[in-house]
């Protein structure tokens, strides 16, 4: 399946969602806190079996052709909650690809409240060098913490996986001052191509949606009040 089906499939899974807040309506608040005009619900995929394997699979090819990628990976450490069964899926793609074995951990950046308050499940089994995986990265925010913890824990990490990349400049900015990669499968400006090339959003939200893109703080600065 190829990228332009994939994009569609998404966009048919009606996981993108865009508010017309120059009309007034409340942005989205992320889980970064910031706010935005649209929200896409990559997560909810988890249960599309039909739908979510091509995308991770899509992800795999990706990766592998990243030759830096390759050189002692070991493990992938899905985030959770969206990055758990992708990042599952991922570790098996990459195991049958590159003949080897890749362990599989689940990190919180937020650290349970209960019980044994653990941050990672699974690290035992992993060795040195691993992905973060998300279903997508919009501010990095989470990505980060999970570097960050798993750096903590003795950890090489310096690369982050995704299916959708916002690819806004403060996460490319983030991402780069803390050393890692993004590796994705597409990114939102090529979905909300994909959407008006689908009449899927009228221009002008589409539009909204790519101002927030080029320039997410001075979005919210037009659009919000912070």
């Amino acid at each position: 399946m190829n990228r332009q089906d994939l994009l569609g499939r998404v966009l048919n899974a009606g996981v993108l969602q865009i508010r017309d807040c120059e009309a007034g309506a409340e942005p989205f608040i992320y889980s970064s806190g910031n706010r935005g005009p649209g929200y896409i619900s990559l997560k909810h995929l988890a249960g599309d079996k039909d739908l979510i394997k091509p995308l991770v699979y899509g992800l795999a090819r990706n990766i592998v052709a990243e030759k830096a990628a390759k050189a002692g990976i070991d493990f992938i450490a899905g985030n959770v909650t969206g990055g758990m069964i992708p990042g599952w899926l991922l570790s098996e793609y990459l195991e049958k690809m590159l003949f080897r074995s890749f362990s599989f951990t689940y990190v919180r950046p937020v650290k349970k409240l209960y019980g044994l308050k653990e941050s990672i499940i699974g690290l035992d089994g992993c060795n040195k060098k691993g992905i973060v995986m998300e279903e997508l990265i919009n501010y990095a925010k989470s990505t980060l913490e999970s570097v960050k913890i798993l750096r903590g824990m003795g950890r090489e990490v310096r690369y982050a996986a995704c299916i959708l990349f916002y690819d806004n400049p403060e996460s490319v900015a983030a991402l780069e001052k803390a050393n890692v990669t993004p590796l994705y499968l597409f990114t939102l400006a090529e979905l909300l191509d994909a959407a008006q090339k689908a009449g899927v959003f009228s221009k002008k939200l589409l539009d909204s949606f790519r101002e927030f893109l080029a320039d997410p703080a001075g979005w919210q600065n037009k659009y919000t009040k912070l």
